[in-house]
């Protein structure tokens, strides 16, 4: 009934092609196929405001459809061989409206790429029917309703990419097992809820899963620990409850995000047995107990993440890194003990750029040997209990930016070789028992953009010193016993006592 109705684009493609279309095509002459397929894309065109788009791609030119494409880069209406649509990639061209259904019709279609539009409706589906269908990519539209399970029909599809649309919701199918032929799977940034099908165990051709800001619930499935290829398991930012799983069954896995659930229970030895890891985030989790060991002995680790959980006991040392860990983030915590074991001769020294530490327990001194990190751009301490004095040594750390130590009980004066710290822009060590005078090396760190120096026990003259720091945004020396005028360019940044 649609052709009928001139307010359709069903309407408007018949009538291009019976008044328009400078091809003529001869019905009595041409295969059923071509013919279909012409009006298939010329509806396309209409059903996503195609007078408007950014690129025309050569749609309704007198050109066999295979040739409405880009030259430049192939994108558009490709075909095979044998004239027959396979791909339709359209990406980032403005399109707008829903998609039609008459594109189950192109049984021959092995890839959908339709991204970064403005599509919105729902995927019908009779998609289901499109048997050849391997690629389906209809990210960063405005899909709603739910995700059909006659796209798991679909014994041939490989890559499933649906993420960053934000209305679309509903359950993920338990008929997903159909597709065993499914690689790559992203729902990142919908409105997913209930909980993941334990039937995803069926998919062992699955290398990368990510469901990324949803709001799914229940526990991780048993399931997803069986998947022999899965390298990427991304689940953070939903409601997942329960313990971590065992993953040692799966020696490719290297990315594992599972921060911002409700997962309790301690984190699992087990993951320590996957060589592979590079990156792993269990933050923002109800996690408790001690970091295993096994973890510090992951060759090849670049990121660890484990903030805003409920762990105990003292942070294992890295030597079983090999040189590999960039990345290391336990804040607000409760660890406690010192810290030696980790900043030792063997730790993972090369290229360790942050340490997040801060809001733990930690206590004892800061080992000298922290200056072995020559790579640290960034040292959180705030919010532990580590005493005694600054060491030296920080001052040889040429590539840090930021030192923050405030809150802890830290006394002596401050070292004079801080000054050499020449790309250091944040330098917090409010909140401890330092005394002295404030060195004039402070005057050669030209990058330092927020100094906190409050409450301390800090004496002297301070204008000579700190004249001189022309990008300084931030100033706070309140609660000491510091004198002297400071030039009027610093007084709005000062704290008032």
């Amino acid at each position: 009934d649609a052709v009928y109705n001139p307010s359709t684009p069903q309407f408007e493609a018949i009538r291009w092609l019976e008044h328009d279309d400078l091809l003529s095509l001869n019905l009595d002459t041409l295969p059923e196929q071509t013919v279909h397929e012409r009006y298939i894309a010329t509806l396309l065109y209409f059903s996503m405001n195609g007078s408007n788009w950014d690129k025309s791609y050569g749609f309704l030119g007198q050109e066999s459809v295979c040739e409405w494409q880009d030259e430049t880069n192939g994108k558009g209406i490709v075909c095979s061989g044998n004239g027959t649509i396979e791909a339709i990639l359209i990406n980032e061209n403005n399109l707008y409206g829903s998609l039609p259904l008459e594109l189950k019709y192109l049984t021959r279609l092995k890839k959908l790429e339709l991204r970064g539009n403005t599509i919105h409706g729902q995927i019908p589906e009779q998609f289901g029917d499109m048997s050849s269908l391997e690629e389906v990519d209809l990210r960063e539209n405005q899909l709603h309703g739910t995700i059909p399970a006659g796209l798991f029909s679909l014994t041939k599809l490989r890559k499933l990419f649906l993420l960053r649309n934000s209305e679309l919701g509903g359950s993920i199918p338990s008929s997903i097992d159909i597709a065993t032929n499914l690689e790559m799977m992203s729902f990142q940034r919908c409105q997913l809820t209930g909980s993941l099908p334990e039937t995803l165990g069926a998919l062992t051709k699955l290398h990368f899963f990510t469901t990324l800001g949803n709001e799914l619930t229940g526990t991780i499935p048993e399931g997803l620990t069986q998947l022999p290829r899965l390298e990427v398991l991304e689940l953070s930012g939903n409601l997942f409850d329960g313990s971590i799983p065992n993953f040692a069954r799966q020696p490719s896995l290297y990315f594992i995000s599972l921060d911002d659930n409700l997962l309790s229970g301690t984190i699992p030895s087990t993951l320590g047995s996957l060589p592979g890891i590079l990156f792993l985030d269990i933050r923002d989790n109800r996690l408790g107990g001690t970091i295993p060991p096994e973890i510090g002995s992951l060759p090849f680790l670049v990121s660890f993440y484990a903030s805003n959980n409920q762990l105990v006991g003292s942070l294992p040392p890295f030597n079983g890194n090999r040189g590999m860990l960039q990345a290391i983030g336990i804040d607000n915590n409760q660890l406690s003990g010192s810290l030696n074991s980790f900043f030792n001769a063997d730790g993972p020294t090369a290229r360790l750029r942050s340490l997040e530490f801060d809001s733990n327990g930690f206590s004892g001194t800061i080992p000298d040997d922290i200056s072995l990190f020559t790579s640290l751009n960034a040292v959180v301490f705030d919010f532990n209990d580590f005493e005694g004095s600054i060491p030296t040594q920080i001052g040889s750390m040429s590539m840090l930016e930021i030192l923050a130590v405030k809150q802890n009980q830290l006394r002596g004066t401050l070292p004079e070789e801080l000054g050499f710290l020449d790309n250091l822009v944040l330098m917090d060590l409010g909140g401890n028992s330092l005394m002295g005078t404030i060195p004039d090396t402070f005057s050669l760190l030209s990058s330092l953009a927020v100094l906190d120096l409050s409450s301390n026990q800090l004496t002297g003259e301070v204008h000579s010193v700190l004249g001189s720091l022309g990008d300084l945004d931030a100033l706070r020396l309140n609660h000491n016993d510091l004198t002297g005028d400071l030039d009027p360019i610093f007084c709005w940044a000062i704290s008032e006592p």
